[in-house]
């Protein structure tokens, strides 16, 4: 589900050389970056600003022409014309650096117009200084301008389902947004404050509103699809029993990597949808963990063990199931709604069968694991768990990996 908001900021970009601008030898040490533009380049700009704004004049025309760089007819122009009402009203640093906080703090009109008259327009424009507010706080103000008012206006319908802040059309009646359109603004930052929320939940990546918007700008840009987000339903008690077991599984399985692979892999508590769950490398890089159960129905396998006395499914059908497992669930990875697709480690549990028994798991089949797009591909064993009070692994991807990791003691040793 989140997938297509992902690669939208992925693809975020806005280049701008700011040593183009014209008067840059006014204003030494200012307009030095010539910005590559994707989300990395942007927040370094956006450092700088809130690192230097507070006291530096010149930060604030840096914005200006960053702003309008796309616009080449204007961008020298406008800078110019606010970098001379500066020097006409003696306006320091710490004047509109206060102007802006106090937005931040209560976004209002009045405020708003405040910063207007401080830049020296004369009508009442939404974009250029609510910039100056965005860049001052992306972690909760997205910017605003025409592509995200149009993507609202064609999108509010469907990502307005079930979400507690909703999106309300701008008018759109001048060439640029107006203070008649402000209130729209208003539920656009509640709105992306929301978004943040859920993709954050979603993705264990740390959204932004500013990431928000980056990501909608490059769709109505780009024509990207951006597919509505869902908060996920509360659990019922039958659910939260299922996903208190399913945590000791991934516990269990994650104990057991850690021993494997001699790397740990951290679990932040809450089950995510598709894949089930979202762990951290050491290098804090997100992977999914998907766990699929291969087992017989419970009533098949009550059946051959009161008429059969036959304990384990056995390991030719286990094997055939394990292939039927990774075929399925490599199709639902390539679907929109399943996070981080180029990065989950399936695990494939085996209940019902132990590894000891898959006679025909060699090293013939070694490269039918190669052209699934999983990260990585790992049978557990389970039915040792109870007794040992651990599981064995077999890794069937990356080929490095590949073979039968038992637990004997405290130790495991690579068997195949």
């Amino acid at each position: 589900m989140p997938r297509t908001w992902t690669e939208a900021l992925e693809a975020y970009s806005y280049p701008a050389d700011l040593q183009t601008y014209k008067n840059k030898q006014h204003y030494p040490g200012f307009f030095n970056l010539d910005i590559a533009g994707d989300r990395a380049t942007t927040i370094e700009f956006e450092n700088h600003y809130r690192e230097k704004a507070p006291t530096n004049i010149g930060s604030y025309l840096e914005v200006v022409y960053w702003k309008l760089y796309s616009q080449p007819h204007r961008r020298n122009k406008l800078t110019d014309s606010v970098a001379a009402h500066f020097q006409d009203q003696q306006l320091s640093a710490e004047q509109l650096w206060k102007s802006i906080t106090d937005f931040i703090h209560s976004p209002t009109i009045p405020h708003l117009r405040k910063i207007r008259l401080q830049l020296g327009f004369k009508t009442n424009v939404l974009a250029v200084p609510l910039t100056l507010v965005a860049l001052a706080n992306p972690e909760t103000i997205p910017m605003i301008d025409n592509q995200v008012a149009k993507w609202v206006n064609k999108n509010l319908k469907g990502h307005n389902v079930k979400k507690k802040n909703k999106l309300i059309p701008f008018s759109l009646k001048y060439t640029s947004l107006r203070t008649n359109d402000f209130e729209a603004y208003l539920a656009w930052i509640n709105w992306c404050r929301e978004i943040a929320e859920i993709l954050g939940r979603h993705t264990g990546f740390d959204w932004r509103a500013r990431d928000v918007e980056m990501a909608v700008f490059t769709a109505q840009r780009n024509g990207l699809n951006l597919n509505p987000l869902k908060k996920k339903p509360k659990a019922s008690d039958k659910e939260l029993g299922k996903k208190t077991v399913e945590e000791e599984e991934l516990f269990s399985f994650l104990e057991a990597y850690k021993h494997v692979v001699k790397e740990h892999l951290s679990y932040s508590f809450g089950r995510n949808e598709r894949p089930d769950f979202i762990c951290y490398r050491p290098d804090e890089t997100p992977v999914g963990v998907e766990l699929v159960r291969v087992m017989r129905d419970p009533r098949e396998a009550q059946a051959d063990l009161i008429l059969d006395r036959i304990e384990f499914m056995d390991g030719e059908k286990a094997l055939e199931m394990l292939y039927h497992k990774i075929e399925e669930k490599n199709e639902k990875r390539q679907q929109a709604d399943w996070d981080l697709p180029d990065n989950t480690i399936l695990v494939l549990q085996f209940v019902d069968c132990p590894i000891s028994d898959l006679h025909f798991l060699d090293e013939s089949l070694k490269k039918d694991f190669e052209s699934y797009g999983f990260d990585e591909i790992w049978i557990a064993d389970y039915t040792c768990e109870e007794a040992y009070g651990a599981i064995d692994l077999f890794c069937l991807f990356p080929p490095e990996w590949w073979g039968y990791y038992e637990r004997q003691g405290h130790s495991w040793k690579p068997y195949g």
